[in-house]
Parts: C-alpha cells; sequence; structure tokens
C-alpha cells in the first residue's frame, strides 16, 4: 500500500509541474505579444515597456530557477520548496496582470 501512495505522489506531483510549465508557456507567449507591442509604441513608452518586460523576465526566471528546484527535490523536500515556488508564481502572475493592463 505504502507504493500506491507513492506512485499517487508521484502522479500529483508531474501533474503539478505539468500545469506550472503550461502557465510558464503561456507567459512567455505573453511576453513576446508584449515585446511586439512595444515596437509600435512611442520611443518613450518603448523604453518604459522595455523595462517593465525586463522586470517580468526576472520574475519568470526566479519562477523557472524554483521550479527546476521542485523537479529535483526529493519527497520530503518538495512541499517546502513547492511553498517557494508558488510564492514566485504569485510574484510572476502579478506582474504579468499589471503589464498587461499598462500595455493595453
Amino acid at each position: 500500500m505504502a507504493d500506491a501512495k507513492n506512485t499517487v505522489s508521484e502522479k500529483e506531483r508531474q501533474a503539478y509541474a505539468e500545469r506550472l510549465q503550461a502557465e510558464i508557456d503561456s507567459w512567455n507567449a505573453d511576453i513576446n505579444r508584449l515585446r511586439s507591442k512595444v515596437k509600435v509604441a512611442s520611443a518613450e513608452a518603448q523604453h518604459a515597456y522595455t523595462e517593465e518586460i525586463e522586470k517580468i523576465e526576472a520574475k519568470r526566471d526566479a519562477l523557472e530557477e524554483r521550479f527546476s528546484a521542485l523537479k529535483t527535490a526529493n519527497a520530503g523536500a518538495w512541499s517546502d520548496v513547492k511553498q517557494g515556488v508558488e510564492r514566485a508564481w504569485r510574484d510572476m502572475s502579478s506582474a504579468m496582470t499589471k503589464a498587461v493592463d499598462r500595455f493595453q
């Protein structure tokens, strides 16, 4: 029975990782769309938008770093590492929402 529990746990970990990767992929597509909008903005707006995108990319990179640690974490450390991933996810989500609103 312990093996079945571990298998379910591994499936849950895999499902979580797949959902997070899909979200990161979606954000990468959003960043690319924002970069396209920068090209048609005024020079002053281009500078501000580029700075905003760079901040978003830094948050995305931090999230990907934590996500990488999550993928390699053992079962005992996984919950702790997941909390860090979720904090980084919230930071990234908030930054992306603000940027999308600002670029409209």
